[in-house]
């Protein structure tokens, strides 16, 4: 990753079944090559995370990739499955945008 930037996955897991979730997010983690922790939640679905994050108005669907700075101030949404290559950009983007935004 960016030097700097930190991420972390919240998993909100379909069971109640910790086990289960480990296995799915084991599973999605390897798929991607995903080189970052991903933390799995007690609540489960769209509604429980909407609960948990009341912050985001409404988590509409998963994956939802959310760029959060440094102070707590989300940036940008994505509403899909995001790549490194895509994360890279995006950080990118809005490092450029910060910094004229200082000036």
């Amino acid at each position: 990753m960016l030097k700097g930037v930190e991420v972390i996955a919240l998993a909100f897991e379909r069971t109640d079944d910790f086990s289960k979730a480990v296995q799915n997010v084991s599973r999605v983690k390897n798929k991607f090559s995903a080189n970052y922790d991903f933390l799995i939640t007690e609540k489960t679905g769209a509604q429980q995370a909407s609960e948990a994050l009341p912050m985001l108005n409404k988590v509409m669907a998963f994956p939802t990739t959310i760029y959060i700075d440094k102070k707590g101030v989300v940036r940008k949404f994505i509403r899909d499955l995001v790549v490194q290559q895509q994360v890279r950009n995006t950080i990118n983007l809005l490092s450029k945008q910060l910094c004229l935004l200082r000036n």
